[in-house]
């Protein structure tokens, strides 16, 4: 799933966390939280970085309607649901 800012894919890993580290110059972690392993504040905020939007939480089921339309559950704990409507002005 992908929309204007978002992108979901499914990893076949023994450990994604040890991946990550492994290629820690791909992804901003500075919203992890300040006690946890992967935390660094070193790549916060550069655009093209992955950034996950559930911190250290995985997904462990998923559900897309639409563009900004989704939800999913963390750990078999529904979580999250996002909606965004927009409004286009002007023709097409």
């Amino acid at each position: 799933m992908s929309d204007t800012d978002s992108l979901l894919f499914h990893v076949e890993t023994n450990n994604i966390f040890v991946d990550m580290h492994e290629n820690a110059y791909l992804y901003d972690t500075s919203d992890y939280p300040r006690n946890n392993f992967f935390h660094s504040d070193s790549n916060k905020k550069i655009p093209g970085l992955f950034k996950s939007e559930t911190g250290v939480e995985i997904i462990t089921r998923f559900n897309w309607s639409t563009i900004k339309m989704y939800a999913f559950t963390l750990d078999g704990t529904m979580k999250e649901t996002k909606r965004r409507e927009r409004n286009f002005q002007g023709s097409c």
